[in-house]
């Protein structure tokens, strides 16, 4: 497979020889794979050699958004997330399911204007920095 760097894809997409770009899964990682009239390329990192691999794929898309890249075709059927990443979705959505009833039955708590400046001193502090 041919590779381009981000930078050739930069420029191929300017000129308009992009056809097509996926994002296409392998076991826990993604891929960006582009369609041009000269044939298929992966995008690589700069070696030329190898995919430039993506854990989150919110990053790839985050990367072609900035040249310009708005339409892409995502293919899951290769991925297998990590169990980590599958347990932290299962605390996210725990968390925003007991979030979202604590705003429909009123049993969140309210912070004040004084109380939320209050917390953020001590985190600055704690994190070294000053208010």
């Amino acid at each position: 497979m041919k590779f381009l760097t981000v930078q050739d894809l930069k420029k191929a997409h300017a000129a308009g020889q992009v056809m097509s770009v996926s994002l296409v899964a392998d076991v826990e990682a993604f891929e960006v794979r582009v369609v041009m009239a000269s044939g298929s390329a992966g995008v690589t990192q700069d070696d030329g050699q190898s995919h430039m691999r993506f854990a989150d794929p919110a990053e790839a898309l985050l990367m072609l958004n900035e040249l310009d890249i708005v339409a892409v075709h995502v293919h899951t059927d290769g991925w297998v997330p990590s169990p980590g990443s599958q347990n932290y979705m299962a605390w996210l959505t725990a968390k925003v399911q007991s979030s979202a009833a604590g705003i429909n039955d009123g049993s969140n708590k309210v912070f004040s204007a004084d109380e939320w400046a209050s917390i953020r001193r001590g985190a600055d502090a704690s994190l070294g920095r000053s208010s």
